[in-house]
């Protein structure tokens, strides 16, 4: 059995090719509406969020995988589509409950980059690109564990529900804040002005 993972060091070293790489591309754009810092902010986040959504991935070679497939028969399982019953099995259970609220301030984040980098002040289109991400990390974890046979991480309709919650409400604090004077501070770190 192998395990794909992003450990601190490996995070660490494809940070700093990714720094190296916007570098690279930041320098050759002519018109630069977003700062380099919230160039960074941005891959900081999508990096994170790649490390608590898609890795690990394990990979069963050859026997074992049949051996292991045979001993877990149908206790394996790589999609839930019933609606809050992954909510409902683990709210009353302390780790049930973390990864509750880590689901929803998963995406969070989203619609706060997004206002504070575009000028986009629809809540709606927040929500359409937040609930948009959610879908392709469901579909790419789904994929994964169909190609590799073991459910690394179940693509879940619940997982949907809380993270679309989330960017909701990020999208509803993005617009309460938006014409705020600590928003404009902030903002001002973000997008290259001229």
């Amino acid at each position: 059995m192998i395990a794909l993972d992003l450990h601190m060091s490996s995070f660490l070293v494809l940070y700093f090719c990714l720094t190296l790489i916007e570098v690279l591309l930041w320098r050759k754009r002519k018109k630069k509406n977003i700062s380099f810092g919230g160039l960074m902010i941005i891959s900081l986040y999508v990096l994170i969020l790649f490390k608590l959504t898609i890795c690990p991935i394990v990979i069963i070679k050859g026997q074992n995988r049949q051996m292991f497939m045979d001993a877990m028969g149908n206790q394996l399982q790589h999609l839930q589509l019933i609606p809050f019953r992954t909510i409902m099995s683990t709210i009353f259970k302390t780790s049930g409950l973390f990864q509750i609220v880590g689901n929803i301030f998963l995406l969070f984040p989203i619609p706060i980059l997004c206002s504070l980098i575009g000028k986009v002040k629809d809540m709606r289109k927040w929500c359409i690109i937040g609930g948009g991400v959610s879908l392709c990390i469901e579909i790419v974890q789904l994929m994964i564990n169909k190609i590799f046979m073991y459910p690394s991480h179940v693509a879940d309709i619940d997982d949907l529900i809380l993270n679309l919650s989330g960017v909701f409400l990020g999208a509803l604090l993005s617009a309460f804040f938006y014409d705020k004077a600590v928003f404009a501070k902030v903002k001002s770190y973000m997008v290259v002005t001229k």
